[in-house]
């Protein structure tokens, strides 16, 4: 699960407990500092992405978010991941005008 330390200062941990006390900014600045430190292609950055997309569309950054949670779709997590993903993909549709929306490799 994600109780592991990634990164040597432990950012992962850092981020999650950001992330669980509302501090959504400083979790995703610590996600992606993170992220520029896992090799692309590993489970680890596929998750990190995840907490990326997750802590933008808390944010409020919903296209921004999207990239991120595309990156960690199916692939990347079990059922609960899709249907998070699917969740907000949907707000996101619903809330953001589609021609506002570009996805871009991230």
């Amino acid at each position: 699960m994600l109780g592991a330390s990634f990164g040597e200062d432990g950012g992962l941990d850092l981020g999650l407990a950001y992330f669980k006390s509302g501090a959504v900014k400083e979790a995703n600045e610590t996600f992606t500092l993170l992220l520029k430190s896992i090799p692309a292609n590993t489970p680890e950055h596929t998750r990190v992405a995840a907490l990326i997309g997750l802590s933008r569309y808390s944010m409020g950054e919903n296209s921004s978010a999207i990239p991120y949670l595309i990156r960690s779709g199916p692939a990347g997590g079990g059922r609960s991941a899709r249907l998070q993903l699917g969740e907000a993909l949907i707000h996101i549709a619903t809330v953001v005008n589609h021609a506002d929306i570009r996805v871009e490799a991230v």
